[in-house]
């Protein structure tokens, strides 16, 4: 085993894909627990394949993608939660919302968000 391997470096050139955050919030209106989602935040990521131990946080979620996704920590801007869905802006995944199974901070760069989402058929 190599002692000295270190993991590649995630650069600005690798956050290529849009990526949307929302919440469901509490309409306003007459009907109660009727709620709306809101845009909460937007940045780019890198998709890549979810490893072993992504999938096993989602072994027993369905759904017809399951995608993890890395950013750049936004630190006060933004504080996910497990509540919040997301949506990318990708020809694979084009008019999918996924909801966020796992997150934590990359275990490589710890200024990088790791989300684990799962998709249903929409």
């Amino acid at each position: 085993m190599n002692k000295n391997y270190r993991p590649p470096k995630i650069s600005n050139g690798d956050l290529r894909v849009p990526v949307t955050f929302f919440r469901m919030i509490e309409n306003d209106g007459p009907f109660p627990g009727s709620k709306k989602k809101e845009e909460v935040f937007a940045t780019l990521c890198e998709v890549y394949e979810s490893s072993t131990k992504d999938l096993e946080k989602t072994s027993g979620i369905t759904g017809i993608h399951k995608i993890t996704i890395n950013f750049r920590n936004p630190h006060a801007d933004y504080h996910i939660n497990h509540s919040d869905t997301f949506e990318l802006i990708h020809g694979l995944y084009e008019n999918s919302t996924f909801k966020i199974i796992d997150f934590a901070p990359n275990s490589s760069n710890k200024e990088m968000i790791k989300v684990v989402g799962v998709a249903n058929a929409n």
